[in-house]
C-alpha cells in the first residue's frame, strides 16, 4: 500500500557544485536513452528516475536530509537505537515438540513438506489422495503409477521431519540463532511506518513555486520537466522551502479542481452516463471509484469539498496520510473511505477537516525556511 507523508527537513543554502551537477546530467542522459532503447532495463529506468531530482546540489542535500531522518522510522532499519529484538525461542522450542505440519513420502522415502517443490510443481491432494497435475494430452489431474508411489502424511510431526530445534527455527520459520541473545528470533523496528519510500514517486506534482525559485527539487520523477508546468509562471515540485510554496495559489486550484469533479459526477449520476473505460461505477445512491466514494446523491457541494481536503477554513489545504514530526510519526488514522449514505458522507467530512487542520498547526509551526518534501511511502 502507498501513502503520501509530509517530511520537513532542514537544508542549509548550498554551494554551486557545476561540475558535479554536469556529471549528474550527463549520467541522467545516458540513463534515459538506455531506457528509451531497451523498456525492459527497469533498472535504468529506477536509477534515472532517481538522478531526476538530483541534478543540482539543492536536490542532492534534499535526498540526503529525507534519508537520514526517515531512515529510523525504515522496517529494515540498521539504526542501532531502533532495533527491538523478537525471542521466538519459546515458540520454537514449543512448536517442535508438539507442532505438526502436511507431509508427503516421495517415491524414494525422503519426507518433504507439501509445498516442496519436488512435489508441489507436478503433483497435488485432492479427497485426501495424491494425484498428478497435468497429466496426459487431456492435462486433468490423475491418480498416476508416480502418484501412487507417494504417501499423503497429514498432520506429520515437525521434529520427525526436522533434526533439531535449529533445523526448524532457520529452515521453517526464517529464524537465527543468535549467540549475543542466545535466543532464536529477530530484530524489528517497533517504530517503523514504511518499508521502501521516494521522493514525490506517485505524487510528483505536490508543491506550486514560482519559476524563478531556485530551490526545488522534482524528486524521484519519470516525467518530463514540461510536464511539471503549472499555471503561468509556477511549475509543480516534489519538495520546496515552506516560504517558496504558493500555498493561496495551491488552495485556489485545488478548490476548483474538487468544485469541477463535483458537479462532473452529480451530472453524471443524473444523467447515468460515465466516461468510457473509467474504473468508476455507480452504486443504489452514488458513484464508486477504487476503494473511494467519490459522489453520494443529495451530498452538498461543502461536504464534498470537505471530504477531500479543501476545507474553506484550511489555510494550506494540504491533506498528505500522515506527517513526520520530531516526536516520531503521525497519521490521519483514515482507512479507505466508502461512506453509504449523506450522513456517513458528512461525518467523514468532519474527521478530514479535523485532520486538515491539524496538519495546518504543524506546517504553521515549522520554519519558514524548512524544506517540505512529500514522500510517497510503502509498507
Amino acid at each position: 500500500m502507498h501513502f503520501l507523508t509530509l517530511v520537513p527537513v532542514t537544508v542549509p543554502a548550498q554551494e554551486p557544485d557545476p561540475l558535479k551537477d554536469v556529471l549528474v546530467q550527463a549520467t541522467l542522459m545516458e540513463l534515459r536513452k538506455k531506457s528509451e532503447s531497451d523498456p525492459k532495463d527497469f533498472m535504468a529506468k529506477i536509477f534515472a528516475s532517481e538522478l531526476t531530482g538530483k541534478v543540482t546540489p539543492f536536490g542532492r542535500a534534499v535526498f540526503d536530509a529525507v534519508y537520514e531522518k526517515m531512515d529510523p522510522y525504515a522496517v529494515e532499519t540498521d539504526h542501532p537505537a531502533c532495533r527491538e529484538f523478537v525471542d521466538c525461542t519459546d515458540e520454537i522450542r514449543e512448536e517442535y515438540r508438539t507442532g505438526t505440519i502436511d507431509c508427503v513420502r516421495l517415491a524414494d522415502g525422503t519426507v518433504v513438506e507439501r509445498f516442496d517443490p519436488r512435489f508441489r510443481n507436478r503433483f497435488s491432494v485432492k479427497d485426501g489422495r495424491i494425484v498428478q497435475n497435468d497429466f496426459g494430452p487431456l492435462h486433468h489431474k490423475k491418480r498416476s503409477k508416480k502418484a501412487k508411489k507417494m504417501t499423503w502424511l497429514p498432520n506429520y510431526p515437525k521434529k520427525k521431519l526436522y533434526r533439531s530445534e535449529r533445523e526448524l527455527a532457520e529452515t521453517y520459520y526464517g529464524y537465527d540463532y543468535l549467540p549475543e541473545e542466545d535466543a532464536y528470533g529477530y530484530y524489528s523496528n517497533t517504530a517503523a511506518f514504511y518499508d521502501w519510500h521516494a521522493i514525490g514517486g506517485r505524487w510528483p506534482h505536490l508543491f506550486l513555486v514560482s519559476e524563478d525559485c531556485t530551490e526545488y527539487t522534482f524528486g524521484d520523477y519519470e516525467g518530463t520537466e514540461e510536464e511539471t508546468k503549472g499555471p503561468e509562471g509556477y511549475r509543480w515540485v516534489a519538495a520546496a522551502r515552506k516560504k517558496d510554496i504558493a500555498w493561496d495559489v495551491m488552495a485556489k486550484l485545488a478548490q476548483q479542481r474538487q468544485t469541477g469533479a463535483y458537479s462532473l459526477l452529480k451530472t453524471a449520476y443524473e444523467t447515468r452516463e460515465l466516461p468510457e473505460k473509467s474504473f468508476l461505477s455507480f452504486t443504489e445512491n452514488g458513484i464508486q471509484g477504487i476503494l473511494k466514494t467519490l459522489y453520494l446523491d443529495g451530498e452538498s457541494l461543502e461536504t464534498f469539498l470537505n471530504r477531500n481536503g479543501c476545507c474553506a477554513d484550511s489555510k494550506y489545504q494540504f491533506t498528505p496520510g500522515g506527517y513526520l514530526a520530531e516526536g516520531g510519526y503521525e497519521d490521519s488514522g483514515f482507512s479507505f473511505r466508502c461512506p453509504k449514505n449523506v450522513q456517513e458522507a458528512e461525518q467523514e467530512a468532519k474527521s478530514t477537516r479535523a485532520w486538515a487542520l491539524e496538519l495546518d498547526a504543524f506546517i504553521d509551526a515549522l520554519d519558514d525556511d524548512a524544506v517540505l518534501v512529500g514522500v510517497d511511502c510503502h509498507i
